[in-house]
């Protein structure tokens, strides 16, 4: 696009090259309902309600509308125009291949495989500001720092929920268990309903604070440990185990995860041959247990 093209594309304008450039609009739900309530009359009910009482007292519920090109104007920028200004787009593919070439998901092979360079959306991601941006409670939360007071807010991996924050993934176990063991007749009526959300809410003491806190710590540690022996050199982790150890670290849970999986807070039976492996292979280079 040149410049001449940019400027001429740059606001909304008409359609005059069309040769229907006017469409009949249909009102939202919303804006039948503000012209409802200047008349003083109700505006309950769905879309075809307010319609029909629309109908019913004068009110069109749709006009005739000129067909608007848009410009790029105060227009977000999409996935393909941020990869074409920084130099990931083949400028050689004509325009309107660009999608073709280049689709959300990305083209596949003969095997079904996503070929590298095509999917918009892993393009996007892989790009160093958008993996370390911060997100919009990172912050807010950061942005009320003060020089007395510094706030640092770090995100837990996602698909972990037993290391989110201070075990609040247990929190809301133990809420909804409170709820669940309740009479089906403090869930009837509304009134009752929000007691008992309150009821369940509050039912979360001190001891339970504490004690999820310790369990989210303890996986925490857990972790801790199979990143360090990931981390090995394979001769460390095949060596004599009268020699090599792994770092001081906490085992603790992992023992609990084997012999405890009916406590268990996600499925590991499907990883059970691994976690015993994990487990046999720190417990052979004696890995201190902090308790």
């Amino acid at each position: 696009m040149n410049d001449e093209e940019k400027r001429a594309s740059k606001e909304d304008c008409a359609e005059s090259t069309n040769e229907q450039p006017m469409f009949r609009y249909h009102f939202k739900k919303g804006e039948l309902a503000e012209k409802l309530q200047a008349l003083g009359k109700a505006i309950n009910g769905n879309k075809a309600d307010l319609q029909k009482r629309c109908t019913d007292n004068g009110i069109a519920i749709s006009e005739m509308r000129m067909k608007i090109k848009q410009g790029w104007e105060n227009k977000p920028k999409g996935m393909l125009q941020v990869l074409w200004e920084r130099g990931f787009i083949d400028t050689a593919v004509p325009k309107s291949e660009l999608w073709k070439k280049y689709p959300e998901k990305g083209q596949k092979d003969n095997l079904g495989l996503v070929m590298p360079g095509t999917a918009l959306k892993e393009m996007v991601a892989d790009l160093p500001d958008f993996q370390d941006e911060k997100t919009l409670l990172q912050y807010h939360a950061e942005g009320r720092s003060t020089a007395g007071c510094q706030i640092m807010f770090i995100r837990s991996p996602k698909c972990h929920p037993e290391i989110a924050g201070e075990g609040i993934e247990y929190d809301w176990a133990g809420i909804k268990s409170y709820y669940r063991r309740s009479d089906l007749a403090s869930k009837k009526t509304l009134e009752a309903f929000k007691a008992l959300v309150k009821e369940s809410m509050e039912s979360v003491q001190f001891n339970h604070r504490a004690s999820f806190s310790a369990r989210a710590r303890e996986y925490m540690l857990a972790y801790d440990v199979l990143e360090e022996w990931n981390n090995l050199p394979e001769e460390l982790k095949n060596g004599d185990p009268e020699k090599e150890k792994l770092p001081k670290t906490s085992a603790q849970f992992l023992d609990r995860i084997v012999n405890c999986r009916w406590k268990r807070h996600r499925d590991v039976g499907a990883d059970e041959g691994w976690v015993n492996l994990i487990m046999n292979a720190m417990k052979k280079r004696e890995v201190i247990v902090i308790d």
